[in-house]
């Protein structure tokens, strides 16, 4: 029998900032202090969260999202990514909200087409400790059917 992939729609990067970094949210200027963030986001489309994630990491793009000028620092670093497979919800929202009670965030980071979302950008103290806590709270996640991880 052959076997179909599922289609990745949901992902959480984990991004290290080596140095401080500034970039625009919701028209003002905000400083980033170096750290681990955790950064939601989703696909619909036909490639689903990987092709997303390959525009995500490559050099050559137009700034178009907050994300977009977040890798751009030169500090940045992709240290993971989670992929996720939910099924009947809006992922990011449900991501944003089990976050939120757990994790510090920043203000309508990447959230400004979803306003009932505080942020889809999350602090974290150091990457192996985000990597193990990031997966228990995505399990929590019900519409969350499956979870990978892979570090960069």
């Amino acid at each position: 029998m052959l076997s179909v992939s599922p289609v990745w729609n949901c992902y959480v990067l984990v991004i290290e900032l080596r140095d401080p970094c500034s970039v625009v949210v919701s028209g003002e200027r905000v400083v980033l202090d170096s750290g681990v963030y955790l950064y939601i986001g989703s696909a619909m489309g036909a490639g689903g969260a990987l092709s997303r994630i390959a525009r995500h990491l490559s050099v050559e793009k137009k700034i178009w999202w907050h994300i977009d000028r977040l890798l751009a620092c030169p500090s940045s670093t992709v240290r993971g990514v989670f992929l996720a497979r939910a099924e009947n919800c809006d992922c990011e929202v449900e991501v944003s909200r089990v976050f939120r009670e757990e994790l510090g965030g920043i203000p309508g980071f990447g959230s400004s087409n979803k306003r009932q979302n505080y942020t889809h950008l999350y602090t974290c103290k150091e990457v192996v400790e985000c990597a193990s806590r990031v997966y228990n709270l995505l399990e929590n996640v019900k519409c969350i059917v499956d979870i990978v991880y892979a570090e960069n």
